[in-house]
């Protein structure tokens, strides 16, 4: 493979953005949204953290929704949740 890219929990779901190719954003098993950039090879460059706010059980899709100025990451979990994230999750991260 030309890329391998690891997370401290298993990838259950994940997307290009479509607005920077470079970036991949994958939903966990864990809950968490997470970010790498493909420039900056194996590890995440964020991740949502684990809390009672976000998803508390695996991320079953993941969707980037928007225009190239103003687009959000939608997260979607069996734990009833919908999660909509600024670009990147920026706020969300840590």
């Amino acid at each position: 493979p030309e890329y391998v890219l690891r997370c401290q929990s298993s990838v259950t779901s994940c997307t290009f953005n479509r607005f920077d190719h470079n970036l991949v954003i994958a939903g966990s098993y864990s809950g968490q949204i997470v970010v790498w950039d493909l420039r900056t090879k194996a590890h995440p460059i964020n991740k949502t953290p684990l809390m009672a706010d976000s998803h508390t059980h695996p991320v079953y899709c993941v969707s980037i929704i928007g225009s190239q100025h103003a687009n959000n990451i939608v997260s979607a979990s069996n734990d009833g949740k919908v999660c909509v994230h600024p670009p990147c999750c920026a706020s969300l991260m840590v």
